[in-house]
C-alpha cells in the first residue's frame, strides 16, 4: 500500500528587499501576481501541495489564516512595473539548486518562465547544493532565489 502524507517542507522565493528594484513594494507585489503557484502545484507536484501565504505552516505557532496568498493576475505585473518606474521591465538573476532534500531547480524553472512572460529578463542560475549552500550563508546569492525549510515550526517533542 502507498499512502500520501503531508511533509513539513515549505518552498519559498527569497526576495532581497535591500536591492533595487525589489526595495519597491509594487515590484514585489507584481512578482507575486505573475506566478501561478496553483499551476506549479498541479503540474510539478500532481496536486500534492498546499499553497501558503507565508512561510509559516498551518497549525504552527504564528500561522495566521486571515493572511491570504496573492491571486495570479497576469495583466497586473506590467502595469505595476510601469508604476514602479520600470515600464520595460528589468533584468535579474534567479538562483536555484539541485542535490538537496528536494529538487529546487524545477519549481525555479517554472517561476522564471512566469516572470519572463510578464516582461522580466531573468537569467536562471542552477547550482549544486554543495555550492549554493555556502553562497547563501555568505549572502552571495542573487536578489531572487528559491529555498525551502522543513519542520522549522514544529513544537518540541517530549
Amino acid at each position: 500500500m502507498i499512502k500520501t502524507i503531508a511533509a513539513p517542507r515549505i518552498f519559498h522565493v527569497t526576495i532581497d528587499v535591500r536591492k533595487p528594484p525589489f526595495d519597491n513594494v509594487k515590484v514585489r507585489q507584481a512578482l507575486n501576481y505573475a506566478v501561478d503557484v496553483n499551476a506549479i502545484l498541479k503540474t510539478l507536484y500532481f496536486g500534492h501541495g498546499t499553497r501558503l501565504a507565508t512561510v509559516v505552516d498551518k497549525g504552527a505557532l504564528g500561522y495566521d489564516p486571515s493572511v491570504q496568498p496573492y491571486r495570479t493576475i497576469r495583466t497586473r505585473p506590467r502595469r505595476s512595473w510601469a508604476e514602479a518606474g520600470f515600464p520595460n521591465g528589468f533584468e535579474v538573476e534567479f538562483d536555484s539548486f539541485t542535490g538537496s532534500i528536494a529538487d529546487h531547480s524545477k519549481p525555479a524553472e517554472a517561476i522564471v518562465g512566469y516572470l519572463q512572460k510578464v516582461g522580466i529578463k531573468v537569467k536562471a542560475n542552477v547550482f549544486e547544493f554543495s555550492t549554493f549552500g555556502p553562497r547563501r550563508v555568505q549572502n552571495q546569492t542573487t536578489p531572487l532565489f528559491i529555498y525551502s525549510i522543513g519542520d522549522a515550526y514544529s513544537s518540541p517533542r517530549g
